[in-house]
Parts: C-alpha cells; structure tokens; sequence
C-alpha cells in the first residue's frame, strides 16, 4: 500500500511540475490566452494571484474520464465537460 501511495504521490508532484512549468512559459512569452483573460487588475498582481493558486493544493484541474464511455457521456449529459465551442 505505501509503495501505491509512493508512485501516486509521485505522479500527482510530477503533473504540478509539468503545471507550473507550462504557466510560467506562458507568463514569460505573455501567451495571448492570459491577456485575453486578464482582469481589471496589474499583470503582476493576476500572475501571483494564478501562482497562489497552483500551488495550493486544495485546487484541483476536473478531468474526463476518456476510458469509461458512459461515464464520459454522463459527464457531458451533466455539463460537467461542457462541449469545446
């Protein structure tokens, strides 16, 4: 069982690396998704805002199942994935 959570905990670390390194080439080239998104607040004020929150673990991403195809449906049925638009 510790060594299942070992290579859990693992992953989850390995994915919020993957997270923050993928945000913080956006804040560096100033992808156009974030400017697009930006509030009414300083640039600095919304990046450290958005850094907060990917490190807090208590944010979570939802993700689809992609496996199960009736739960995916159930999901979509549910608006929990809206559809891309």
């Amino acid at each position: 069982m510790n060594k299942q959570r070992t290579g859990i905990n693992s992953r989850r670390k390995d994915k919020k690396e993957k997270w923050q390194s993928g945000f913080q080439h956006m804040v560096n080239i100033k992808d156009q998704k974030l400017v697009d998104l930006q509030p009414l607040v300083p640039w600095d004020d919304w990046v450290e805002g958005l850094e907060a929150i990917i490190d807090n673990s208590g944010y979570h991403l939802d993700e689809i199942s992609e496996s199960n195809t009736e739960k995916v449906q159930e999901e979509k049925n549910r608006n929990i994935h809206p559809p891309v638009t």
